[in-house]
């Protein structure tokens, strides 16, 4: 949650704000996230309120202050350039290169798609969605002014390997780091999206490059506009398509998420003109799920305490990008999954202790606490001392379990977890499709036992638990 750079000129940002609305702020809310973000009431002279958002740039916890800085300015020309273009975005007032900030409007409304319970509905706001998507892709960038900023792939291998296309700045990452846990699942994502490629685009097209739910606003039954930008660019637009499968199996809880996205998408390509076809969509959603690990490789390999509520917020979405992972996979392939059966809780002398500390941050530290960021710090540590605790409860089971797959898919018996993982990413650099089945079935069961003690931190971010990848075939 730390940003120094921002807290340090607040008051300069705010006056910059007053002075771009031509009015005084009135009332102004915090929203607490991993980026400095104001919500404000500003009061103009004829004594009307106009509500704006203040928005920065991202704490570094991946990538450099001036990478998170240079996102920032790509969002405001972004959203600059969308005006008066018929895709519904915020209006634009300023952008601070300086102190870092852009200044757009506020939409009213609700983000949560999934709070509506009429499915048709939740179909008819969710179809204004994607047609607006639409008309974004649909848009000339030669005419947008982008140039600098947001510039098109120099070619069909660059728009699907290189910066434009998304896996080279993932890997940069993930190639940084020397000493990490062994992967095998990512080394076989990585060997299919080497091997496997999407037809050329006819055209390609400005995207939001963080799309779905949660991402754009609707209020009552009207689509209201579409938000965060800092990651567009010019691609295949097939890629941010793919990109919202993965959203749609993080966010929601329950019944609560969005119904029947394959037909959302189908309705996307029918109104850009874009034909849907496997190769297309297993290299895109492969790539779409190769993202997390691949970013997020450096801190959650060496945490940083510093970062512990953004460290809490990966470990609640790298669940679904893994499992998201195993499950395009076996999409692609046309393999059946069984989701292994959870088993009864452990617990011994030791458990006690563990509930003992969540319930001592939680009912003696945090109520004594002054400070609400300290408060939510010591909150999101509760989280993690419920996640010991769950590890406590299922931990023996997952590891001796995964244990007993890496050695059937082995085809020899392994003396740890970790050396199976990295006997299998060996096997797979050397012969990728052994055995697809029998790989792609053991890294799922990995993965979905994995996520087992992860349910706290998913709760306080209401992602979904074990969301399955809606497939499209």
């Amino acid at each position: 949650m730390s940003n120094d750079g921002h807290s340090r000129n607040l008051e300069r940002a705010f006056a910059w704000a007053e002075g771009i609305m031509g009015g005084k702020v009135v009332a102004k809310e915090d929203q607490k996230r991993w980026r400095p973000q104001w919500f404000l009431d500003i009061e103009k002279p004829d004594g009307s309120i106009h509500r704006v958002v203040l928005r920065g740039w991202r704490a570094a916890t991946t990538g450099t202050e001036e990478e998170n800085r240079r996102f920032l300015e790509r969002e405001a020309a972004v959203t600059r350039a969308l005006q008066g273009t018929g895709v519904k975005v915020a209006a634009f007032h300023g952008y601070d290169p300086e102190g870092g900030w852009m200044l757009i409007d506020r939409f009213e409304g609700s983000p949560h798609i999934g709070d509506v319970e009429d499915l048709q509905l939740q179909k008819k706001i969710f179809h204004s969605y994607m047609e607006n998507l639409a008309l974004m892709h649909s848009l000339d960038c030669a005419k947008l002014g982008l140039e600098g900023v947001v510039d098109p792939p120099a070619s069909y291998e660059d728009a699907i390997g290189g910066e434009a296309g998304g896996l080279a700045w993932y890997r940069k990452e993930y190639d940084k780091v020397v000493e990490k846990d062994p992967e095998p699942l990512v080394e076989l994502g990585l060997w299919f999206a080497s091997t496997h490629k999407p037809r050329p685009t006819k055209q390609y097209s400005l995207s939001t490059g963080d799309p779905g739910i949660n991402n754009f606003m609707f209020q009552g039954d009207r689509f209201v506009g579409l938000y965060d930008l800092e990651l567009a660019y010019i691609g295949d637009p097939l890629r941010e398509i793919c990109q919202m499968r993965l959203k749609t199996m993080c966010h929601g809880s329950g019944e609560r998420y969005l119904h029947d996205l394959p037909d959302g998408i189908r309705h996307w390509a029918d109104a850009l003109g874009v034909e849907l076809d496997r190769e297309s969509i297993g290299y895109w959603t492969v790539v779409a799920m190769l993202q997390g690990p691949m970013l997020t490789v450096r801190i959650m390999n060496k945490p940083d305490p510093e970062y512990i509520a953004e460290f809490e917020h990966m470990n609640t979405h790298q669940p679904h990008y893994r499992r998201g992972l195993a499950e395009a996979l076996a999409e692609y392939y046309g393999l059946e999954l069984t989701v292994p059966e959870k088993p009864e809780p452990h617990s011994d002398r030791m458990s006690r202790y563990y509930e003992l500390v969540t319930r001592q941050l939680l009912e003696t530290h945090v109520r004594l606490s002054t400070s609400d960021e300290h408060k939510f710090l010591l909150e999101r540590t509760a989280d993690f001392t419920k996640t010991l605790e769950l590890d406590k409860a299922y931990g023996e089971h997952t590891r001796a379990a995964n244990m007993a797959d890496l050695s059937a898919v082995l085809g020899q018996p392994v003396k740890s977890e970790r050396e199976g993982l990295a006997m299998l990413q060996a096997r797979i650099k050397k012969s990728p499709e052994q055995d697809i089945p029998g790989v792609v079935q053991a890294l799922f069961n990995i993965e979905v036992r994995n996520a087992w003690v992860f349910e706290p931190m998913q709760r306080w971010a209401k992602y979904r638990t074990a969301a399955p990848l809606d497939r499209m075939w």
